[in-house]
């Protein structure tokens, strides 16, 4: 009878050992299946994004292969330059996503470059934040080259794009941490970083944190990040650039921005932050909710952000 229990908890275990492999393991088959499906409804949510938000006029776009364009028409002179990073989790999304409300971004008054990266789990976190680099870096020499080119460009990310724009600016701010994590900073020097609803963090005891923990960061994340993952301790050693920080009632990662207020309000440098009421207003409801009185607060409140620092 013992040796039944035994053999029985002997089995248990290597199927919970297989079940852990294939959700929180890179490459686990239970975790792609998930990418898969969720990929899918997101190309569902973006059409239906474009369909109940006409593209505004006035506007030009120009597509290349990792990045759009967007100008206002009849605009003259300089104007100020946001890199706009998608959303998605860091495993789902594309640039398409922000199309209406880059489109409204630029219709105010700037040149908008609206960028896509590689998605895990085909890749990790340091590819992301390489490719965002090395796009930014080739927008920010044609701007010099064409005479566009202002003091700097301003960043701007909702969700998951939230993170990669907050660790964009830090590997440029912080020398040891672009070593620590074995990578080069962008070029363009950064004057400020907007996040909405923002992604800060990926590696906590929540849901997110136990799945993506590894799917993000890698295997050997422990060694190569060590304490970084947390933003608060990147935050302790980093002079940032003048943030502006958005969430909503309906947010359902607002927890993380009102956790990253709560550190800054104490230990950090003071920064613009906007908590919007109404559970209408889901996560990421700048981008799925583009043409809401609210969404469109929210531009005017970045563009007279950025026009304090430029």
């Amino acid at each position: 009878m013992v040796w039944k229990l035994l053999f029985a908890l002997g089995i248990l275990a290597v199927v919970l050992g297989c079940l852990y492999r294939s959700v929180f393991l890179p490459g686990g088959f239970v975790f792609k299946l998930y990418v898969v499906q969720k990929r899918r409804r997101y190309l569902r949510k973006m059409a239906a994004i474009s369909e109940k938000n006409p593209f505004p006029e006035g506007v030009t776009e120009i597509r290349h292969t990792r990045y759009t364009e967007f100008h206002p028409t009849e605009a003259t002179g300089k104007l100020p330059i946001i890199v706009d990073i998608h959303g998605g989790g860091l495993v789902v999304g594309h640039r398409e996503f922000n199309r209406i409300q880059d489109g409204e971004l630029a219709k105010l008054g700037a040149h908008v470059y609206s960028i896509d990266y590689p998605l895990v789990p085909e890749c990790t976190v340091f590819e992301q934040l390489a490719q965002v680099s090395t796009v930014v870096d080739g927008i920010w020499e044609k701007l010099k080259e064409s005479g566009e080119a202002e003091r700097g460009v301003f960043l701007l990310g909702d969700s998951a794009g939230g993170l990669l724009a907050f660790y964009t600016a830090a590997l440029q701010a912080n020398a040891s941490l672009a070593k620590q994590f074995d990578l080069d900073a962008t070029k363009a020097p950064i004057l400020g970083v907007g996040y909405s609803c923002g992604m800060f963090y990926s590696t906590g005891p929540d849901m997110i944190g136990r799945i993506l923990k590894r799917h993000v960061w890698g295997g050997d994340c422990e060694s190569r990040v060590g304490e970084y993952s947390n933003p608060e301790k990147v935050l302790s050693e980093t002079t940032m650039p003048p943030m502006l920080l958005v969430t909503s009632e309906g947010d359902s990662l607002r927890r993380y921005t009102d956790r990253l207020m709560a550190y800054l309000k104490k230990n950090g440098p003071k920064v613009e932050f906007y908590d919007y009421p109404g559970k209408e207003l889901r996560h990421a409801f700048t981008v799925f909710m583009p043409k809401c009185e609210a969404s469109g607060d929210v531009r005017e409140k970045f563009f007279a952000f950025l026009n304090k620092i430029r």
